[in-house]
């Protein structure tokens, strides 16, 4: 006997508002209907049989976040085709249903790293950090690590408030992939403040950074500590900042490239305000080419203001 959520385990008030619940039992049994079942922080529609009463479905809408989450099935009230009672009980795994509506005056409130992937489901709502909490936990820890939140295809177009608190242990290794970090590609009208990226290591191709691959967001009172590999424009926080304002920032953590556009900050920066940031950490382009900063590798249009760099650098070859 066994529940499936599907992949929704992370569910969210009003944006992902239902998920199909699948029962299986190990054979064929009579008299089971929704009170059989314990729902926690939500409804149940009338569950369904199509294959005689093997599997069962319904539709899961949460409308309560912060209860225990879990469905149980009493087995007791079903029989068998042969009239025999069934034993025990049957539980799905806990679902997490994220405090908040994703709105301007009630953004969901994120309080771990499962929640934190969970937003690439809502790329346009508004989130904001509940506490601190690390990333260094499974399955985000190994293998290809945290998936980027926002893609070319799928733009992060929200806003997040760290509201002060930190995210350790951010883990990433996709080193054939582009836009690489927390949030992999932003858009105009996005922000992202208020947030501390502690212990990254982030590992990517092309427009890689702890905070941001690839950006069009308005940024402030960020940070990011730890290690960033890439190829081109990998920054400490941003990999390619095309528009949005970088201010009150700063990166330490040490970055590595391998072509050009290599930064302390930022890898290559072609638009938009840069003001009052800053970064410490040591930058290394390992081929000899060009664009390499302590603060920025390329600026091709980028205003940088009251912004300072202390970290080495270096161009191997060059």
């Amino acid at each position: 006997n066994n529940f499936d959520l599907g992949d929704n385990y992370n569910l969210k008030l009003g944006v992902i508002a239902t998920a199909t619940v699948t029962i299986t039992f190990n054979e064929p049994v009579l008299a089971f209907d929704n009170g059989d079942i314990t729902i926690g922080g939500g409804t149940l529609s009338n569950v369904t049989s199509s294959d005689s009463g093997t599997t069962w479905t319904a539709t899961f809408t949460p409308t309560l976040a912060g209860v225990i989450n879990v469905i149980t099935v009493d087995a007791t009230g079903v029989t068998d085709t042969s009239s025999r009672n069934g034993v025990g009980t049957l539980s799905s795994s806990n679902y997490t249903i994220m405090a908040g509506a994703g709105t301007t005056l009630s953004p969901y409130i994120i309080a771990n790293c499962s929640e934190l992937q969970s937003m690439n489901d809502a790329l346009s709502a508004n989130y904001k950090l509940g506490n601190d909490f690390s990333c260094n936990v499974s399955p985000y820890n190994s293998g290809a690590g945290f998936l980027p939140i926002g893609d070319v295809s799928h733009n992060f177009t929200g806003t997040f408030d760290g509201n002060g608190k930190k995210i350790s242990g951010l883990f990433i290794y996709r080193p054939a992939s582009g836009q690489v970090g927390l949030f992999g590609y932003t858009f105009s009208g996005s922000t992202i403040s208020n947030v501390g990226l502690e212990d990254v290591e982030i590992t990517g191709d092309y427009c890689v950074g702890a905070l941001a691959g690839e950006s069009y967001s308005t940024i402030s009172n960020s940070y990011s500590t730890g290690a960033v590999n890439g190829n081109s424009a990998v920054g400490g926080l941003v990999g390619y900042y095309h528009s949005g304002g970088i201010s009150n920032s700063y990166s330490n953590a040490t970055v590595n490239g391998s072509i050009d556009g290599i930064g302390g900050l930022v890898g290559n920066a072609i638009g938009g305000p840069i003001s009052n940031s800053y970064s410490t950490g040591a930058v290394t382009g390992s081929s000899g080419l060009n664009y390499v900063g302590g603060l920025v590798g390329s600026n091709a249009g980028s205003t940088i203001s009251n912004s300072y760099s202390t970290g080495a650098v270096t161009s191997v070859g060059s």
